[in-house]
Formats: C-alpha cells, sequence, structure tokens
C-alpha cells in the first residue's frame, strides 16, 4: 500500500469532516439567528401591534389583590394582547409591575399591549362625573349621588357623620359639613364611595377656600363659620357676582344695626321647595333658621355656597342700601329705605 496516498486520503477525509462540523456550525448559527429575529419580531408585534382592527371598547376590571399574572391572563383571554408571557416579561421589562392600578377600564380592541400598560399603570380608569352647582344643600348632593348610583341614602348619612381630618371643620360647632363641600365638577374613580366624593369636596375646598377666608379673618366682623353662613345665603338670594357683593354688603349693615336679615333664602330652607312669593304664616315659621324671628346669623350654611359669594362676603361692596329684592324680570333692586323697598316691591314685583 502505497503510505504517500494513504495519508492523503486521511487527510483530506479529515478537511471534509472540518468542512461538514463548520457547515453545520454556520447553518446551526443562521437557523439561530433567524430564530431570534422570528421571536424578536413576534416579541414587537406582541407588544406593538394591536390584536384587531376593530374600536370596539371592552370593559377590563382590575380588582385588589389581584396579581400581574392573573391580570396578564385575563387579557389574553379576553383577546386584548397576544401572550400573558410577553405582558409580564414587558412589565417586569419596565419595572412597572406594582403600578398598575384597581379599577375599572376601557379598553378598545385596537389597542396594543404597550398602550393597554399605560393606562393599566396610570390608572386611567372609568369615571363618574359629578356637578355640584353653588348654593346645592347637603341633601341635595346626596341626591345627585345616589342618582349616579355611587351611594344610598343611609350609606351618604353615615358619610356626612363621619370624622374627616381637615383643620376648617374644627369651625364647625356640631360637626355638620354643610357649607364646605365646594360647589365644583368632579371626576370620581370606579366604583367610588360617599365619603371618596366628600373627600374630593373638601379637598377642593381646602385648596381654594380656606387660604381666602384665613388670610382675610383679621378685618372681619365675622367668625370662619360666619363668613360661611352668610355666604350660603348670598349664594342663594342673588346670581350675579356684582348683586352678590352689594348684598354681602347689605346684609352687613343690617347685622351693624341690630337689624334682622330677613333673607327669603332662609324661609325657603326651611319650608323646602323653591317658593319665591311667601305668606304671613311662612315668614312666622319657628326655627332657628327663621332670619325674619331672629336677629343675627342663622346658626349655620343653609348651603354650600360658591367661591363668589364667599369672596363677596370678604370684600362686600359698602353702600347706604339696607334693602333688596329681586324682581320678575330678574333685576336686583336695592333700596335705602323701607319705604322705598316697598314701593319698588309693588312696581317690579
Amino acid at each position: 500500500m502505497d503510505m504517500n496516498n494513504y495519508y492523503t486520503q486521511k487527510n483530506e477525509r479529515k478537511i471534509i469532516t472540518k468542512r461538514n462540523v463548520l457547515l453545520f456550525v454556520c447553518g446551526l448559527f443562521i437557523l439561530l439567528v433567524i430564530a431570534v429575529g422570528l421571536i424578536g419580531s413576534y416579541i414587537h408585534a406582541a407588544i406593538y401591534n394591536p390584536m384587531s382592527k376593530s374600536d370596539q371598547a371592552v370593559k377590563f376590571t382590575v380588582t385588589k389583590g389581584e396579581g400581574t399574572r392573573e391580570i396578564g391572563e385575563e387579557l389574553e383571554k379576553q383577546k386584548l394582547i397576544r401572550s400573558s408571557i410577553i405582558f409580564l416579561g414587558y412589565l417586569k421589562l419596565k419595572d412597572k409591575g406594582a403600578q398598575i392600578q384597581v379599577g375599572d377600564y376601557a379598553f378598545k380592541k385596537n389597542m396594543t399591549m404597550a398602550q393597554i400598560m399605560g393606562m393599566l399603570t396610570r390608572g386611567d380608569v372609568i369615571t363618574t362625573k359629578i356637578t355640584v352647582p353653588e348654593g346645592w344643600t347637603d341633601k341635595q348632593i346626596g341626591d345627585a349621588l345616589i342618582a349616579k348610583g355611587i351611594t344610598t341614602k343611609d350609606d351618604f348619612q353615615k358619610a356626612l357623620a363621619d370624622k374627616y381630618d381637615y383643620g376648617f371643620l374644627q369651625e364647625s360647632p356640631d360637626g355638620d359639613l354643610q357649607g364646605f363641600l365646594f360647589p365644583d365638577t368632579y371626576l370620581l374613580a370606579s366604583h367610588p364611595t360617599a365619603k371618596e366624593a366628600i373627600m374630593k369636596m373638601l379637598d377642593e375646598f381646602k385648596i381654594k377656600v380656606d387660604p381666602k377666608i384665613k388670610a382675610k379673618l383679621s378685618g372681619q366682623s365675622l367668625s370662619y363659620y360666619q363668613v360661611l353662613t352668610l355666604a350660603s345665603i348670598v349664594e342663594r338670594e342673588v346670581q350675579t357676582s356684582s348683586d352678590k357683593n352689594v348684598v354681602a354688603g347689605i346684609f352687613l349693615n343690617r347685622l351693624a344695626n341690630d337689624m334682622p336679615l330677613d333673607s327669603d333664602a332662609t324661609i325657603q330652607y326651611i319650608l323646602g321647595g323653591n317658593k319665591r312669593i311667601f305668606s304671613d304664616q311662612d315668614i312666622a315659621v319657628d326655627s332657628p333658621y327663621n332670619t325674619y324671628t331672629n336677629k343675627g346669623l342663622p346658626p349655620g350654611p343653609i348651603a354650600n355656597p360658591g367661591l363668589d359669594s364667599i369672596e363677596a362676603v370678604l370684600n362686600p361692596t359698602k353702600t347706604d342700601y339696607f334693602y333688596f329684592f329681586t324682581g320678575k324680570d330678574g333685576k336686583t333692586y336695592f333700596s335705602k329705605t323701607a319705604e322705598e323697598h316697598e314701593a319698588k316691591k309693588a312696581k317690579y314685583l
């Protein structure tokens, strides 16, 4: 046997084997790259491509104590995301798992996983909108919350009687919240309670009203609670800001001269309803809130005044007027004397 030929063939076989191994490794590497690319594309699509082109809304609820795995699985079950595993990995990558907030969400089928995760971590829950107009009583606020399905009559009464940690509430002798529930439009989160709604109003009062009263209190003849009480009467008597400033001044003139306020708004509060013209029997109704039969201010606010009415009491227009009324035309008429007042009433009422 030719030894040279033998070694030549052996070397050739080695070269072929090495070439085959190299080809196999290269092929495996290419397959791996392709696989990684495909997996990467799938993950990218799962995160940034919507599951559907439909803009149909889907209600989704995150309950207290629910884990991210359960949330991901439910999202996948409702066909809002492609993979709960990718959802969990994406949350971990962004370190936002602990930021998911409880509540009801309105997702659309054409939303991406990234958009859904953004809403969940921002807490973009379905909200309940409630508007509290200036001059509403606590009862009217309660009725509105009940109508929205937020609370029941009993639960609202319990919430009103609850204790709240706001320093300005110490001004209320018996803890009554009327006067402190600031009128505004509020967005309440999913499944709000009466107490949460009340706290929203008290928070707004703390921001918008409390500093203004405290800043002006030193120059006032009224206490903090009396400012709110008079403001609530002004709120129910007239509508425009300019009228409110003049009427606040008139009531302060009457108080300074030991005259009863003679406020129809207080009679309306006692009797209920929206009656504008009162009989002698109405005006004689026995109540500490009757400002015809009792001098001075009533025991507390008859409503929740808005900022205009509060500022009118803090910054009243000084005049020589002691009387006013609102005519059939909606205009407010002012008088210095009782005779002038009666003459105008005969003409414009």
